[in-house]
């Protein structure tokens, strides 16, 4: 069996094993919630570490940045190439990268 995705898109349905047995919505909840908490708050943390001029704002913003492309790639991988938001937020975090690369060493 398979659950499809949110758009009932046959090619965006992945194998319940992945979801650890969940129901389709128990799936999209787990994801929503780390989506928020895991990267969101990471990505909060790095904001308030490059504005408040942290003397570890540079890690924390590269850490964040790899983060969200991690984020990315396993959902290409588990879910496939589904909404033009994947390259996109690929891009803004490469580009949250190559930003925080060039903040100063400290």
């Amino acid at each position: 069996m398979r659950a499809t995705g949110i758009n009932n898109d046959p090619g965006a349905s992945m194998p319940f094993e992945i979801g650890g047995g969940l129901a389709a919505g128990g799936v999209l909840l787990l994801g929503l919630v780390v989506l928020l908490v895991v990267v969101g708050g990471v990505m909060l943390w790095a904001a308030v570490a490059v504005f408040g001029n942290w003397r570890r704002c540079r890690s924390v913003a590269l850490g964040a940045a790899g983060l969200v492309l991690c984020w990315i790639a396993v959902q290409v991988a588990m879910i496939g190439y589904v909404s033009w938001m994947q390259p996109t937020t690929a891009f803004v975090a490469t580009l949250a990268g190559t930003l925080a690369w060039l903040l100063p060493h400290r």
